[in-house]
């Protein structure tokens, strides 16, 4: 089957998110969206041919605000591998719906994924958090597989997780540390290491971290081992037109 007739057939479908239990995070600190993600006492996905709608009931939830700025710049950013949501009922701290064209989550789409539909996947991700950078001006904060999306009409991959972006003028390095993820990638580092991070760095990083998760599901190890070497090597210098100009992420163009 192609893949377009195979992410037809997948239309219809209830997607459930697999959870996880709940943990309280401390007073005042930033969520990431699997944290907010995981304060919901359901999540669910009901894709049909018309659009798929995306229910959170929230147990409870330190920052209503970041919740909302998730939703409030995938309405406002304009860009074709940027989600775009709309609040079809919002009672806050209680439920969250959230309505989009059809979609399913990247892991439900890997199966049906050949080796150019993940090049291709990846190179419009680099291409969104591009466009992030220099259109926006804004961190996004959030790549991660679990926060990819595939529209189901034209198999282009979408960006969400917007929980934790915040514009690069506006956000200290010391800041982003302080992020539970960001603050555990620090202890691994020496401080030389740290001292090399600027705001691009955090989205060149978790960009990496993304084609590691990607290769170890997909098991194209191969197709991504000079992308993953020349990253590992260079990431701190690197910006993500440094990045789409790789021959890995156009060898099928």
């Amino acid at each position: 089957l192609s893949t377009k007739l195979k992410l037809q057939l997948l239309m219809g479908q209830e997607h459930s998110i697999q959870k996880v239990p709940p943990t309280e995070p401390a007073n005042n600190t930033l969520l990431s969206d699997s944290q907010w993600d995981s304060f919901s006492q359901t999540s669910s996905i009901k894709t049909n041919k018309q659009e798929t709608l995306l229910t959170h009931k929230f147990k409870s939830i330190p920052s209503w605000e970041d919740t909302l700025n998730y939703v409030s710049y995938t309405q406002t950013l304009r860009h074709p591998n940027i989600i775009k949501f709309s609040t079809s009922n919002c009672i806050p701290n209680e439920r969250l719906e959230l309505r989009t064209s059809p979609i399913i989550p990247l892991k439900q789409f890997f199966p049906h994924s050949t080796r150019p539909n993940t090049v291709q996947g990846i190179r419009e991700l680099a291409t969104a958090v591009n466009f992030l950078h220099n259109s926006a001006e804004l961190c996004h904060l959030g790549l991660a597989v679990g926060e990819v999306f595939v529209d189901l009409f034209n198999g282009c991959w979408l960006l969400a997780g917007f929980s934790l972006t915040r514009k690069i003028s506006a956000v200290e390095k010391e800041e982003l540390f302080s992020i539970e993820k960001f603050s555990k990638m620090k202890t691994e580092m020496n401080q030389n290491e740290t001292e090399l991070f600027d705001k691009i760095s955090f989205d060149v990083w978790l960009f990496k971290q993304f084609i590691d998760d990607v290769t170890e599901i997909t098991k194209y190890n191969s197709l991504f081992e000079d992308l993953l070497d020349w990253l590992d090597t260079n990431w701190s210098e690197l910006r993500f037109e440094d990045i789409l100009n790789h021959e890995t992420l156009n060898s099928f163009g």
